[in-house]
């Protein structure tokens, strides 16, 4: 039996993340999950709900740059291999990360919070990808915030 049905809400939280490591430079979803597309978010056995996701500069060693590019979100119907855009795997959106000085004594990080607001059916995904390769010592996390039915 399905979990809340009339009208439907999410029943368990489910909020889960990556650290982008690797660059791709297809903005149509070409890739490999795993590889240069970062799953960010399963939904559960029932469907799941996604609200939003943050975008947060992250780093290693104090005032280091992050590298200027471009953060891509895609939806896919798998969970590992090779994508095939417009068969398994559909962009999302994408948004601009601007260079940054992670891991700053006296300055604040500025987080980029994506709207989502989308079901997705069970086993489905959400995926992440930077246009450019992370800076040595920093990085890009995405953390999708939803729930499973």
């Amino acid at each position: 039996m399905a979990a809340n049905t009339s009208p439907i809400y999410s029943l368990t939280p489910n909020i889960s993340g990556v650290e982008i490591t690797a660059g791709n430079t297809n903005s149509d979803g070409t890739g490999n999950v795993g590889s240069n597309l970062f799953k960010i978010y399963t939904a559960g056995v029932n469907g799941s709900y996604v609200s939003v996701i943050r975008w947060s500069a992250v780093g290693t060693t104090a005032g280091t740059n992050t590298t200027a590019t471009v953060g891509r979100l895609f939806i896919t119907s798998i969970t590992s291999g090779s994508t095939s855009p417009g068969t398994n795997i559909w962009l999302l959106a994408e948004y601009g990360l601007a260079v940054q000085s992670a891991d700053n004594a006296s300055t604040a990080t500025f987080f980029i919070e994506v709207p989502v607001y989308k079901a997705l059916p069970a086993g489905w995904c959400i995926v992440a990808s930077n246009h450019v390769a992370p800076a040595a010592n920093t990085g890009w996390q995405a953390v999708a915030y939803g729930g499973d039915y």
